[in-house]
């Protein structure tokens, strides 16, 4: 089976509810919370 990746934002409801219902399903997913990354391009255009 593949595995589930959600890339989201810590402050989107529509993310946070996707993780919400693939706990409630059982489903074996990851995480990753974009806004959190380190060494990424912030206040770069």
């Amino acid at each position: 089976m593949n595995k589930i990746v959600v890339y989201a934002l810590t402050t989107c409801p529509h993310c946070k509810r996707v993780i919400e219902f693939l706990k409630k399903s059982e489903a074996e997913f990851e995480v990753i919370w974009l806004d959190e990354l380190k060494g990424g391009r912030e206040g770069k255009p």
